[in-house]
């Protein structure tokens, strides 16, 4: 994980409102799943309870996108059998300005502009992009789809690595995209061990028990960083 550009001073927790959530057994985390900001803070974040996820797919050309969103649909499928309820959905969309989250991968012509705020990146043969501004994740503007900020709704940019060195198979693949995933849906962190799909360089394609067992815990904790 890389972290540039944002003081602790510039990072305000605020509690998310939250709406009545569902009984869920009694568990705990299998590794630290919050965001490191320094020594003394670590921040929480997810979407809310019941949030449908869009997200949209920069285009590459060729096989490439068919590849990306088949990944992303199996990441998806993954991550939603690691839970107990419905408490997200994910879905492709037709148009950036339409979505929560983009993907694309390295050598797909950039959608989402990284320059106008000093963000947070997260990954492992892949880069989770998001940025915080006052205990807010801020709206990343699109200026290549003739958007301002104001009509966009992108809180992640996900940048894929085309690299045959970081990404020799296809099952690789799908695991980077799911890793990443994982980011999205709110694990910062990343584990420590081998067997997990959020560990440094998966070796999996879908959530190990352990790292089911870390998002539900996650997910009903209150969250700091408002999505």
């Amino acid at each position: 994980m890389a972290y540039r550009g944002i003081s602790a001073a510039a990072l305000v927790l605020v509690l998310c409102a939250s709406c009545e959530l569902p009984t869920v057994p009694s568990e705990s985390p299998a590794y630290e799943p919050s965001l490191f900001v320094d020594f003394q803070t670590r921040l929480i974040y997810h979407w809310p309870l019941g949030r449908t996820i869009s997200i949209y797919t920069g285009i590459a050309g060729g096989s490439a996108d068919d590849d990306l969103r088949a990944a992303i649909l199996s990441a998806a499928a993954g991550w939603n059998r690691a839970v107990y309820y419905r408490e997200f959905d994910i879905r492709l969309v037709n148009s950036p300005l339409d979505a929560d989250v983009i993907f694309h991968l390295d050598v797909a012509p950039p959608i989402v502009d990284t320059n106008s705020c000093e963000g947070i990146l997260l990954g492992a043969g892949g880069v989770t992009y998001f940025c915080v501004d006052e205990g807010l994740t801020a709206i990343l503007s699109l200026p290549l789809a003739g958007s301002s900020s104001a009509q966009s709704r992108v809180k992640f940019d996900v940048t894929i690595s085309s690299d045959p060195l970081q990404v020799p198979t296809r099952e690789r693949f799908f695991g980077i995209v799911a890793h990443e995933m994982g980011h999205v849906l709110g694990i910062a962190s990343h584990s420590s061990d081998s067997a997990d799909l959020m560990f440094t360089a998966p070796s999996i394609s879908q959530p190990s028990a352990r790292d089911a067992r870390t998002l539900r815990w996650l997910l009903h904790q209150p969250s700091d960083l408002d999505l």
